[in-house]
Order: structure tokens, then sequence, then C-alpha cells
């Protein structure tokens, strides 16, 4: 059983180049920035999970940590079902804010080892080729799924590259 909760999903297919999961609904609290420096976002964020929050409320650390990157940068951490059921506290710093997803389709590289930029733009590409070839369609933006704090060793790592999707008309 895995140490922390994870945002539940169900795998719909597996190739040899990806995988296309069906995730659940699930809610994640956020920092957005026009770019997120080191970690100045975790921070803000791992300060609300330990309490910085209206009812001084801990909240357990989950996986993966989501980002997006583009013209504005996020980072998230998944809220655990049971604090999204009971009632989400609302974060007091005003840069971080709760987002809902509803359940959703994403089609998923997975890689071990240091997340680089480059890695990052090679399993892109790879990811888009792929979608294209299988008859998916990209519908939102590309999202990074980290699952190791830096304590882990990077060949130890795992990470994935998200991307929504949808069957082609």
């Amino acid at each position: 059983m895995a140490k922390y909760e994870r945002p539940h999903y169900q795998v719909l297919e597996k190739n040899k180049e990806f995988e296309i999961r069906h995730y659940d609904a699930f809610s994640t609290s956020m920092v957005q920035e026009s770019k997120i420096r080191g970690y100045s976002g975790f921070g803000e964020l791992f300060r609300y999970i330990s309490g910085d929050n209206e009812t001084s409320q801990p909240i357990a650390m989950t996986v993966p940590v989501f980002s997006e990157r583009g013209e504005t940068s996020s980072m998230e951490f998944v809220i655990p079902k049971e604090i999204a059921a009971s009632g989400i506290p609302k974060p007091n710093n005003p840069n971080v804010s709760i987002r809902h997803y509803e359940p959703h389709t994403m089609a998923v590289i997975r890689h071990r080892g240091r997340l680089t930029n480059e890695v990052i733009t090679t399993m892109e590409q790879q990811l888009r080729d792929s979608i294209k070839q299988y008859g998916y369609t990209i519908n939102g933006t590309l999202r990074i799924a980290q699952y190791d704090g830096p304590y882990v060793p990077v060949f130890l790592r795992t990470s994935e590259v998200l991307f929504p999707i949808e069957k082609a008309s």
C-alpha cells in the first residue's frame, strides 16, 4: 500500500508508448505565478497543509505534486478525499487557492531519474505524437506529476508528463 494518498484513477489502455487513465474527481491546493522559482510555491502550499488555513487544520501530504508550465505556472498538492468530503479549509494566504477537477481522461508517460527541461520537452513531443497516432486529441494543458521529494536519490525518482485527452471525432 502506498505511503501517501493519491488521486484515484483507472487504467483504460496501456501500450508501449503511454498509458490512458480515467481520473475520478479530486481537488488541489494551488499556487499560481508567472514563474515559480525553486520551492517558493512548494513552501506556500506546505504552510497551507501545515495549518495555515481558516481552521488551522493540518492536512496530510499527498502525491503527486502537480505542476503546469506555460505563460503562468502552477504547483498543486492533492487534497485528501476525507478532507475534501468534510470541507476544504480556506487558505489564509491569498496566493493559495483551491482547484476542483471533474472526472477526466489523461494520457501519461512515466519517467525514472532526473526530470530536466530537456527530458520534459522530449516526453511532451513523444506524448503528443502518440496521442495523435492512437486517435486521441489533446484538450488541455501539459501537466507534470512528481512523486518523490528531494531526499530520494535521483535515479529512484518517478515523475510523469500528462495531457488531458478525448477520443478524436
